[in-house]
């Protein structure tokens, strides 16, 4: 199946699923720099981000995300957890899932590499990281970006 291009004049939507409101801030402000126009969600835990992806309760006028940010280490459902959702998912398999984490294990890179997850970051230390994070963003999943059909 050939996949289309979201023009990148049209928001692209973003959900980032990270419980740290330390990275959340620091990943959000890099994100509202980025060269194209972005929408994000924000959830803190693994269970809000499942209803934010069902459009449950709350959540029912939920965009559908273009990209999923997803932390690993969260409470109540941890990202594998969430990611095994996704891509088990027919509606939802075809989002790309970048998976975040403050780890440098090799057990989580390992993981990673064999998950259905379509690439693994690690989350910038400090604002001296938000830049190389920022161009790796942009340039591999943000701008331009496929969106499944």
């Amino acid at each position: 199946m050939k996949t289309a291009l979201k023009p990148s004049t049209d928001p692209l939507n973003i959900l980032l699923v990270e419980d740290n409101p330390g990275d959340a801030f620091l990943i959000r402000q890099m994100l509202e720099h980025c060269r194209r126009s972005v929408r994000i969600g924000l959830c803190q835990d693994g269970a809000e981000a499942i209803s934010y992806l069902h459009r449950e309760s709350f959540y029912e006028n939920a965009p559908r995300p273009d990209l999923i940010l997803l932390d690993l280490d969260l409470p109540r459902v941890d990202g594998w957890q969430v990611l095994n959702q996704v891509k088990e998912n027919l509606q939802l398999q075809t989002i790309p899932v970048v998976l975040l984490s403050g780890s440098i294990s090799d057990m989580d890179l390992h993981r990673s590499c064999f998950s259905l997850a379509n690439d693994f970051i690690r989350k910038p230390e400090d604002w001296d990281h938000l830049d190389i994070f920022l161009k790796y963003l942009e340039s591999k999943w943000i701008d331009p970006f496929p969106v499944g059909g």
